[in-house]
């Protein structure tokens, strides 16, 4: 697994302690921080290299601060992200800061759970979505052509000639949305539709026909019959691509209602199970390895009783962020309940995923965390089991969640392998401060045996 390389963030603060700090603590959420005592060093550094967003403290008088922003904007194909820091909370301030391109402002002493939730929001906000769409068109210069106005925009597009192979399609590329004809020699569209829906996974898929037939009432019996959409040849490109957005985006919006959790946003426990056996499917087709990970946060019940179920749930959330943030966007992160998590990392053997989760575990070890007045660190445990090692889905959570426990048993903070006879060794946990962690006095926890109900 490669190392990991975040989003770039430059840090303009003159005071020298302030500005290491922030750098350092939004690095350990995965982004990859600069800092500069002033506007017009990060200028210069602009010019060699753009960063995915800027925060700025903005000083007085800001017209100088404001003309070389204006010069940084000028630099990038996009509006550049600028989150600004004052020292007072106050409207003009605001408004100031929104006429110099501010997209978020805080008052010092800044709250860092706060800049990288916006940090997150903004550098997210400018990723163009590449969409997952399969083409199932019999006319070979037609699916060329639908191919091409698809992928220009970012799309991967994926196209299939004969609709008699549809169903191997699907299960290599889990499409986000189908175009087909409501016509084949083999088939009719309608009933090419009606076997993939009864596939449970493409349930929901959204499925768009394309025909030259106008008449509206076959139209809407082919809707009916499995159909989101029928879409009259010839069709004009932004036509096709506004129709194809549309539909994803809204497929998008009700199925992240049902996958996602609603504290931290990723998969939940179902969602996280499906890809799961589905990554084991993929990976027996493919003959390639993959691990799967399991982590729990260390003495978390202590979090709850110091501090309160609120502070418990920034740092669940402050979890999520620092794995999502350090892993491939090929990888897969849920949350498995409670303060557990489960990580997917396809084509990644025992050892790569257990070096990559150490790297997050030694970041996390040294997130400051932040909840009313209080600071305190936590740490995270973690199971690590690979196929073909273990050769279902059921097998792989049950090895990594023993594997979890074992790395509990070990004092915490550490990741264990499973092994078919046994888990290995433990590495040693991350330095942390014990006595600034509310988890610092290893040893006591006392995890119970895990279920396996859940897998």
């Amino acid at each position: 697994m490669p190392e990991f390389s975040g989003k770039l963030v430059y840090v303009v603060e003159a005071d020298a302690v302030l500005r290491e700090d922030i750098t350092r603590q939004i690095g350990h959420f995965g982004y990859a921080a600069e800092g500069f005592p002033d506007v017009a060093a990060a200028r210069d550094a602009v010019r060699l290299r753009h960063p995915a967003a800027m925060i700025v403290t903005l000083t007085f008088p800001e017209g100088h601060t404001a003309m070389i922003i204006s010069e940084i904007q000028l630099m990038t194909d996009h509006v550049l992200p600028v989150i600004f820091l004052a020292e007072q909370d106050l409207l003009a301030l605001r408004l100031r800061a929104i006429r110099f391109g501010g997209v978020a402002y805080f008052p010092k002493p800044p709250d860092i759970n706060r800049i990288v939730s916006a940090l997150d929001r903004v550098t997210d906000a400018g990723e163009t979505p590449s969409y997952r769409i399969l083409i199932i068109e019999s006319d070979q210069t037609l699916l060329q052509h639908y191919e091409r106005i698809l992928s220009d925009v970012g799309m991967h597009a994926y196209g299939v000639l004969d609709p008699m192979n549809a169903l191997e399609a699907m299960a290599e590329v889990n499409p986000e949305l189908i175009l087909m004809n409501l016509y084949y020699d083999e088939c009719l569209g309608v009933e090419l539709a009606s076997v993939i829906r009864q596939n449970e996974q493409y349930v929901s898929t959204p499925i768009v026909f394309i025909s030259r037939d106008t008449n509206r009432e076959r139209q809407l019996a082919a809707i009916g019959r499995g159909g989101d959409d029928v879409l009259v040849h010839p069709i004009q490109p932004q036509h096709l691509i506004s129709s194809v957005t549309a539909r994803v985006l809204r497929s998008q919006i009700l199925r992240n209602l049902m996958i996602r959790d609603s504290l931290t946003g990723l998969l939940n426990h179902t969602a996280l199970r499906q890809k799961l056996e589905a990554e084991v499917e993929r990976s027996r087709r493919t003959g390639r390895p993959f691990s799967f990970v399991m982590t729990d946060i260390d003495k978390f019940k202590r979090v709850n009783d110091a501090y309160g179920h609120p502070a418990g749930d920034q740092v669940i959330k402050n979890l999520a962020r620092a794995i999502k943030q350090r892993v491939r966007p090929t990888d897969v992160v849920g949350r498995n309940g409670g303060e557990e998590f489960g990580v997917i990392l396809p084509e990644t053997g025992a050892e790569e995923a257990r070096a990559a989760i150490l790297r997050i575990q030694n970041a996390f070890a040294q997130i400051r965390q932040r909840y009313d007045a209080h600071e305190f660190f936590c740490t995270f445990s973690a199971g690590v089991a690979s196929f073909p090692e273990f050769a279902d889905a059921k097998a792989l959570g049950d090895a990594a969640d023993h594997a979890l426990y074992d790395a509990k048993r070990a004092g915490g903070a550490t990741a264990t392998i499973a092994r078919a006879h046994g888990a290995e060794s433990a590495s040693p946990p991350p330095s942390v401060n014990p006595a600034d962690a509310v988890d610092g006095a290893r040893g006591e926890d006392k995890r119970p045996t895990p279920s396996r109900e859940g897998w």
